[in-house]
Parts: structure tokens; sequence; C-alpha cells
């Protein structure tokens, strides 16, 4: 009998308001789960309307053969289906008596359904079974100004300082290009007849008008009704439609303007503008009366059908021979295990004709990214994992005791840093990228959008080598499978010299020509001021004080920085603190201009400080600017009351 497993997971955890996080597939373990068992993995395990249990159950390709193909498709049975596969599954339900809420046939067959622990248990020696696990919860995954950067955006969006513009939602935007862009294609390559499809597996992408380009939307987990679009056999979205198509939080749209936005009637264009999307949603229409989808939550069920719904609709629609690319910026949880499932359904469009290409986030927890990302990653399988460079060429972070990923429209829940180690096989833009953005939390179906917004995590850094991918698909007609074009990927692969916390290089893909003599890497710091007892890791323990030990994920009240004012209070003398990144030897300075644009300089000639900022330190009254020229960072303001 094959392997049988039923397994309790931990909780997906996001990626970050701005980085969609779908995270958390942990399917490991031998052990029944009992209901209402105290063990805390049992509320990770995904429920239906009614509080129950939804589980998974993979089904062995043989077992259909002897049934029908004949079958009535409904909600709960897709049209796509295999006939023989969704009669084999109503047998089953007939036999065991419980009914199937969703099921997979293309790329994996199985189905998933509410299960008493008796039924569980009878599925589980049924010869027709190969695998019981439970449906695990998911989690849908800024520049100041900067003298030093090796990118910047072609036009200066940033307000002057207290303010931040990372912060807003920008209603309008002048033609530009955002420096992640610049960093992977500066060009704008044409778009080709019949040229390669992008997928967004996410949220679900919201009208924009730097995104006429989505040429369908499509609701991955319930498609029967919710298929709609531009393409061929397909109806224009009806705003019902739209509703069920479209998330509620605009991380979708995000992702998508970094693939392809046009910037024709203004704002950023994406690294291959005009490249058609197929925008998938991974969340299930609820009920009642709504104008877009809605989470947090969606789980590895949906996520399966989605990926089923994927794979049949390459094979039904992509008659071109060139491969389609598949954009998954979502994560596995901190604790959980290698969703292997998802995995094989990955591993088996990869391995169709055409097939596409998946490039997936590394995931925004600063650890290994084995752990939360596709795995094993081996060269030219058809699977890229991407983690998230700033602009300054460096992975992406914690820095001081201040969370890497924070300058974002979408805060405060701000995260480490971009995963790393030998799992990441590219690095690219993911820290304040400018992109197209709807209502942040709360973005409407029916409404067009023309806004945009800085934006942060690895969820941007993967669309930005998914843009590139397609690109390299459109202009060269030899790249007629997954893995020649991850292959050609690799071969535009550039060494920044700089290094992730494994020590290992960092590789950004760029189409860009060769720069001589161009530095790729430049430092970079993380400079805060404050009036409560905190102490840097760098620096010595003070008894009674809280200790910034690294990585720092939380928001610290009383800690200035990001354009904050400091209030100073009479007789307590301001901390302040600088910690930078950068390779090889070099130095930061502090200085403080007041108001006069007279400039002092606090300290220099090391990497890092922490001192108190008396009068002599700052050399001047208040008020005033904290900055550095050879380490920028945010600015921070002091003031009086």
């Amino acid at each position: 009998m094959d392997r049988r497993r039923h397994a309790t997971s931990t909780r997906l955890r996001a990626l970050g308001q701005a980085a969609l996080v779908v995270a958390g597939l942990g399917m490991g373990g031998a052990a029944l789960a009992q209901p209402g068992s105290s063990d805390p993995a049992d509320a990770e395990i995904a429920r239906d309307e009614l509080g129950q249990r939804l589980y998974t159950v993979d089904l062995r390709v043989d077992a259909q053969k002897d049934f029908s193909q004949d079958f009535t498709p409904s909600e709960r049975f897709a049209p796509y289906l295999a006939g023989q596969a969704v009669n084999l599954v109503q047998s089953l339900e007939a036999q065991y008596g419980f009914q199937a809420r969703q099921m997979t046939s293309v790329t994996r067959l199985s189905f998933t359904a509410p299960l008493t622990e008796a039924q569980i248990k009878a599925l589980a020696i049924d010869p027709r079974v190969v695998d019981v696990a439970p449906a695990i919860l998911m989690y849908p995954s800024t520049p100041p100004t900067d003298t030093t950067a090796v990118w910047r955006d072609s036009a200066n969006t940033t307000a002057e300082p207290p303010y931040s513009q990372w912060k807003l939602v920008l209603p309008s935007l002048p033609a530009m290009q955002a420096w992640g862009q610049r960093a992977v294609n500066n060009a704008s390559p044409a778009v080709v007849a019949n040229g390669p499809v992008v997928y967004v597996l996410d949220v679900g992408t919201g009208l924009h008008a730097g995104l006429p380009n989505v040429v369908e939307r499509v609701n991955g987990v319930v498609p029967l009704g919710n298929d709609c679009g531009s393409r061929p056999g397909l109806s224009a979205c009806t705003p019902a439609q739209l509703a069920n198509v479209v998330g509620c939080y605009s991380h979708a749209t995000m992702v998508a303007g970094v693939v392809g936005a046009s910037n024709a009637q203004g704002g950023t264009r994406g690294v291959y503008p005009g490249v058609s999307i197929v925008s998938v949603s991974l969340y299930r229409p609820p009920a009642g009366a709504h104008g877009c989808v809605s989470g947090p939550l969606t789980n590895s069920a949906d996520v399966a059908q989605a990926l089923d719904w994927i794979g049949n609709n390459i094979l039904a629609t992509n008659h071109t021979g060139r491969p389609s690319v598949v954009n998954l910026s979502f994560n596995w949880s901190f604790n959980s295990q290698v969703p292997t499932g998802l995995l094989a359904q990955i591993q088996a469009v990869t391995h169709m004709t055409p097939g596409a290409l998946f490039v997936q986030s590394a995931g925004n927890f600063y650890r290994d990214a084995c752990a939360s990302a596709y795995t094993p990653t081996q060269v030219n399988d058809g699977v890229l994992v991407v983690g998230a460079i700033n602009a300054h060429g460096q992975p992406v972070r914690p820095l001081n005791g201040v969370p890497g990923f924070w300058k974002d429209v979408a805060g405060p829940l701000h995260q480490s840093g971009s995963n790393y180690g030998a799992c990441v096989e590219a690095w690219a833009p993911g820290d304040a990228v400018l992109t197209s953005v709807g209502d942040v939390t709360n973005q409407q179906g029916a409404t067009t959008y023309s806004s945009y917004a800085y934006v942060s995590g690895t969820s941007l850094a993967a669309p930005h080598v998914v843009g590139l991918a397609a690109a390299l698909i459109a202009s060269d007609g030899t790249l007629t499978t997954p893995a020649l074009v991850e292959a050609k990927v690799r071969s535009t692969l550039r060494n920044l010299g700089s290094h992730d916390a494994d020590g290992l290089s960092i590789f950004l893909p760029s189409l860009n020509a060769a720069e001589k003599n161009k530095v790729w890497n430049t430092p970079y710091a993380e400079l805060w001021v404050t009036q409560q007892c905190y102490i840097p890791y760098f620096a010595t323990f003070v008894s009674g004080c809280t200790f910034l030990r690294e990585p720092g994920e939380e928001d610290r009240p009383n800690l200035f920085r990001d354009h904050d004012t400091l209030y100073r209070r009479p007789n307590i003398v301001p901390l302040m603190s600088l910690d930078s990144k950068g390779e090889g030897s070099y130095t930061c300075d502090v200085k403080f201009t007041d108001t006069g644009f007279e400039s002092h300089v606090v300290a220099t000639g090391q990497k890092q400080y922490f001192i108190g900022l008396d009068a002599t330190a700052l050399g001047s009254s208040l008020p005033g600017t904290l900055s550095s020229t050879l380490c920028p960072s945010a600015t921070v303001r002091l003031a009086t009351d």
C-alpha cells in the first residue's frame, strides 16, 4: 500500500501587508489529529463555513479508469475536470458519506472535503487513496533621497522630511521608471503576437489604468461562472464577476504592475510592459453582496485547485509553442514542512508542453529560504526562487534592531528581511518598489484605479524576474521549455559583489548592457534616536534597558527614525544609534544640520555608532536633522517642545 500520512501544521505567516504571503503548508508527521485536540496545530487546519475541518485526499491515478467520462459541471466540479475523476470522487462520496468541496485532476488527482475521524480512518485504508492530509490555513506574502544608491527612480517622488512618500498612495504620476525596473531591464521590449502569457496566482488583480493587458480574470477556487476577460471564448467581466475575481487587498495589482504595467498614460512601467497577464484569484468568493474577494485566509486545497486550473488552461489555450510564466508571491510559514503535494503540481506544469516557468518569492522571515520556498532547488528544473535586494545592491535584512522591510505603504506590519541561502537562485529589487496599486486594503472589483505606491517584500522581487523571463521568451523562439527559459535567465545573472547572511554571492538577472567600472553595491545604514533606554545589539548591555537584538520585526515605541521628529524633553540626553551594511572597507558619518543649513559632524570614521546627543555632540541648537552622507538612511529631526 502507498505511504499514508495525516498531518497538522503551523500557521502560515503573512510576509507583511505589502508582500503577500500564502504562508505555511506543513504536511509532515503520521499521527491522526483528534478533533478538539488542544494541540495548537489544530487551529491551523482550514474549516468550512460550518466550522468543520477540511482534509485533502490524494487518489491513485489508475483508480479512475473504469468510470464514465460524463458528468455535470457545478461549483464543486469545474468544467475542465476529467469526467472519470469526477465520477470516482462521487463514488467515494456515496460510499463514505461525505461531500467533496472541490477537486483537482489535471496536475494532481485529489479532492477536499470536511471529514469526520471515522471517515479519515476509512479512507486511509482504501487502496485507491494515496494520502490524507489537512488543508492548512494561509495568509496572503521606499526611498529617501539617496545619492549613493546604485539605482534610483527616474523621477524624484520623495517628499521632504519629516514626511516620507512611501507611506502614501500617490493618486497619479508622470510617466517614469521605478528603480527596480531600471535595474532589471531599462529598455521597453516589444510585445509580440502570440507571445507568452504570465499567470499571477495571487488574491486577484484589480482594474488599473496601467494594466489594460490583464486579459483574463478567474477565481481559481470557483472558476465556474467566474472566468472573464478579452481572451478568445471569454466575455467581458461584469460587475458581479469582478466582485468574485478581484482581491480586496491590492497585492496582486502591485505584483502585476511590476511584471507588465504600461506607463503610456503616466505612472511606472513594468519589466515587460504590455505582456498578457492572466489573474488567478486564490480567495473563495464570500456569500452575499460584496465588492471584492477577501481573506486573509486561504488554504492549501484552494492553492491546489488554482494550480490545477492553471495547468488545464495552459493545455487548453497555449498553442504557440512558447512557455508561460507563473508568479508565486507566497511562501510556507516559519515552522512548516515542505508541501509536497503542491510541489508535485508545480513539477507537473513545468513538464507540460510547452508548460510554464514558475518564479516564487523567497520569503520575508530572514532565515533559510529552503524552509519557506520551493525545494530542492535544481539548475534548470523550471523553477526559480528569488530573494530581495535594496537599491544599494544589498540583500534586505534587519539592521540596528529595525525590520528590513519597512518602506511600505501598507505598514505597520513590517517583517525582518529577505530569506537567503542555497535555495535562493536569483535576487531582484524588493525594497521600496514603486508600482501600481488600488485602494490598498479595500480595492473594489468594479473600480478602475490610477494610483501608485511604494511596496516592499520578496513578493515584489519575484515579478521582476517573471517580467524578464517573459521578455526573453518573446524575443527568442528557441526557448520552448521551462528549463530552457530558466537557463536563459541564469545566463543574465550579474554578480553584485554583495553577500547574504550565509556568505553566498548576490546575483541579479539583468538585460541591461554591462557598464564598465560600474559599482554594483554601496553601503547603507539605519539610524534611530530615542529618549528611552534602548541598546543596539553591538553595544555593551546596560541593566534595566531593552536590548535590540537581531533580527527585529516589531515597530518599537519611542524609537524615532524614518523621517520622524523627536521632541527633546528637558534634562534628558537623547541616544543615537547608527548601524550600517556594506562590503569591504568603508566608514560612515553622521551630521546634524540646523534650520540655517549649517552642518556639524556628530561622528565619523566608523561603521557603527551609539552616542549621547548632548549640546557638544550636536554643535548647534535645535531644531535640526540628523543624517548620514556616506551611509544613507532615513533622516531624523530633533526639536524642542
